[in-house]
């Protein structure tokens, strides 16, 4: 996890590790840009590092209410 590592050392509180990588293409395609990429130590799953903003926030919540569907 180095990409982690790097970016706990800029001390950034508002990033999110998403690891629901159809999310991740659902935000991709709205429009959403990752900063970054990496794959857990221990599980070995793959997660996306976004920055989370306003933008961000709307679409989640968009997303996990199911009204893009």
């Amino acid at each position: 996890m180095e990409m982690e590592k790097k970016v706990k050392g800029m001390h950034c509180n508002n990033l999110h590790y998403n690891y629901d990588l159809e999310e991740c293409d659902w935000l991709f395609k709205h429009g959403v840009k990752p900063i970054g990429c990496g794959r857990h130590d221990k599980t070995g799953n793959t997660f996306i590092v976004f920055l989370v903003n306003r933008r961000y926030k709307e679409l989640c919540a968009l997303y996990k209410d199911g009204e893009w569907r």
